[in-house]
Formats: structure tokens, C-alpha cells, sequence
């Protein structure tokens, strides 16, 4: 990762850190991937459309599998650059230990809930893999992109995982906030 992104997790970064972060970057790569391949066969499905009238079908469900992809493999670098949207008016005003410790349980509930999700998402793609769930213009299977949604989620609860220990070594003294 940039080294912008090792400034949100204060003092040193472990080689384990290192090692999520480029995990991370590659799905990142991933989704951003995606989004210039959605863009591109839009903008083919819009040329065949008008000049040929000849639209790729199915590019609509396409387009929602691949918006799985977009979403949960960017999460985790959102999360990791803190990037998501944070509204702290009133933890602005409270001094800096009650913040660590609130932090602290704002991420193991982020956390917990990101496992949870994982492991329910998992669940879910075993039962639609069983029914056969598939797309109805191109027959695509379901299941995959729930395996890929769940995968999104674990990386999401590694990525907080990462700033709940740089808070819980904030709060033990080992590190400074």
C-alpha cells in the first residue's frame, strides 16, 4: 500500500500489516478492474445499439454480478484508508482516551458483524448453489458471486481488524493516538 494509507494505523507496520495491505490493493486492483470492464461493455452495448441494433444481451445482469465485485473488493481498501463516511460531532468533543475506547468498541462490533455476515453469506451460497439459482438471460449461476460477497466481507473485517489492534495498542500505551 501507499504510505499514505500506513499513516492511519499510528507506529510501526508489522510485515503481517504489509502483507494485508497488498492483499488488499490487489483486490482493489480487482474492483477497479471491474468498473473500467462495466464501462467498457456499456459503452458497446450502447454502440451496437444505436448504430447496429444489435445490444449485448443480458448486459443488465452482467453488470449486477459485476457491481459484487466492485463493491466488496473495495470495501477493504475504503476501510483501510478510512475513507468510509464518519459523522463524529459529538466524539469531537471528548477527550482523546474516551475516543480510543470508543473506537475500540465501534470496531470489535464492526468486526464481529463483518465475520458474521462472511460466514452467513457463505451459508447462503451453499443453499442457492443447491437450487441452481442462474440469471435469467444468461444463466449464470448465483452462487459464485455470494462466495465472492462473503470473501469481500472477510477482507472488510481483516481491514478493521487491523485498526482495532492500533486502537486496543493506543489504549495498552504502546503506541501514541
Amino acid at each position: 500500500m501507499s504510505d499514505n494509507m500506513r499513516e492511519e494505523l499510528p507506529g510501526e507496520v508489522s510485515p503481517f500489516q504489509r502483507k494485508i495491505e497488498k492483499l488488499i490493493k490487489v483486490f482493489n486492483y480487482i474492483g477497479t478492474s471491474l468498473i473500467v470492464l462495466m464501462m467498457g461493455l456499456t459503452i458497446i452495448h450502447a454502440i451496437g445499439r444505436y448504430f447496429f441494433s444489435a445490444p449485448l444481451p443480458g448486459l443488465m445482469e452482467l453488470s449486477s454480478f459485476m457491481l459484487v465485485g466492485i463493491i466488496f473488493f473495495s470495501g477493504a481498501y475504503t476501510e483501510m484508508k478510512k475513507s468510509h463516511t464518519v459523522i463524529t460531532m459529538v466524539q469531537d468533543h471528548l477527550p482523546k482516551k474516551v475516543n480510543v475506547y470508543i473506537n475500540i468498541f465501534m470496531y470489535v462490533l464492526y468486526v464481529a458483524f463483518t465475520l458474521v455476515a462472511a460466514y452467513q453469506t457463505v451459508i447462503r451460497g451453499f443453499t442457492v448453489k443447491e437450487t441452481g439459482n442462474i440469471s435469467s438471460i444468461l444463466e449464470i449461476p448465483h452462487y459464485p458471486f455470494l462466495f465472492m460477497t462473503a470473501l469481500g466481507w472477510l477482507i472488510i473485517g481483516i481491514a478493521a481488524s487491523l485498526h482495532l489492534i492500533s486502537y486496543i495498542n493506543i489504549a495498552a500505551g504502546r503506541k501514541e493516538a
